[in-house]
């Protein structure tokens, strides 16, 4: 922040041999966020696609235009709707979790938000339950682990390096969780997709007329729908994907939901409000 302030803004910074400019006027991110030569990802996002693959997170501008186009109609209203009761019921948890720590002085509420956050994710993107606030999930200790390093190597000049990183303990960590998540996610989708292919093979039989009670689709499910119907996912890109939104989009939902957090604990009569 006394960067941003002692500065005339844009401020430039030098990470070894790139320079980066920090952007805060809204009118300024406004222009880099819908110029079309501002698509292409930075660098640093190469030390994530190890564990999402070139998913929307990682993916470069040819492939990200041609899935977020399939995968955007996937984001809407009704299929939101359909989650709330997910998301009161994990927020429930957190909030009782929070109470805990009611008179206690201050504590890191990124800790209690992310697990959340990676509850609601499991849920509604692979329609796997890991009850991640309440109990030991493995799979949590194997995302935290795997973006621990990812973040790691990136502020971290001399890991960048290929051959150093694969030196240290982080890079052998890092490969025996990958691992273990890619196997997780895989065999899910795996099996998905095959439960998805059962249904259809059995809807045929169904007499005419007959209607199915309503069920909630998953991200994953939604994903393979359209595979069947032209998109052609292969289950790679399908687990790419998930991938994407299980880690990625689970730890960017935390520290966004963690900073309002802490700016509603600064200005208490707009927390009144909320």
């Amino acid at each position: 922040m006394s960067v941003v302030s002692d500065f005339k803004l844009p401020v430039r910074v030098w990470l070894g041999q790139k320079l980066f400019y920090g952007v805060v006027d809204p009118e300024h991110l406004e222009i880099i966020m819908n110029s079309p030569h501002a698509l292409e990802k930075d660098e640093l996002y190469q030390y994530a696609e190890p564990v999402v693959g070139t998913g929307l997170f990682t993916a470069p501008v040819s492939k990200w235009k041609r899935h977020r186009k399939i995968i955007m109609p996937t984001f809407n209203q009704r299929i939101l709707d359909e989650f709330v009761p997910v998301f009161v019921e994990r927020s429930t948890i957190l909030v009782d979790q929070l109470k805990n720590e009611v008179g206690k002085g201050s504590f890191n509420i990124f800790h209690y938000v992310s697990r959340c956050t990676l509850d609601i994710i499991c849920e509604t993107a692979m329609g796997v339950t890991v009850e991640a606030q309440t109990k030991y999930s493995d799979y949590v200790q194997w995302a935290n682990k795997a973006m621990e390093v990812i973040f790691t190597r990136m502020f971290n000049v001399w890991y960048h390096n290929e051959f150093i990183f694969n030196l240290s303990q982080s890079a052998r960590e890092f490969q025996d969780v990958n691992t273990k998540m890619k196997a997780f996610t895989g065999t899910v989708v795996k099996e998905k997709r095959e439960a998805y292919q059962r249904k259809r093979r059995e809807q045929r039989n169904l007499p005419e007329g007959y209607v199915e009670p309503p069920t909630r689709n998953t991200f994953l499910q939604q994903l393979i729908e359209l595979s069947e119907h032209g998109a052609h996912f292969t289950d790679e890109e399908l687990r790419e994907e998930v991938d994407t939104f299980m880690v990625a989009g689970s730890e960017t939902t935390a520290s966004m939901n963690s900073f309002i957090f802490i700016m509603l604990g600064m200005y208490p009569d707009v927390q009144e409000r909320v």
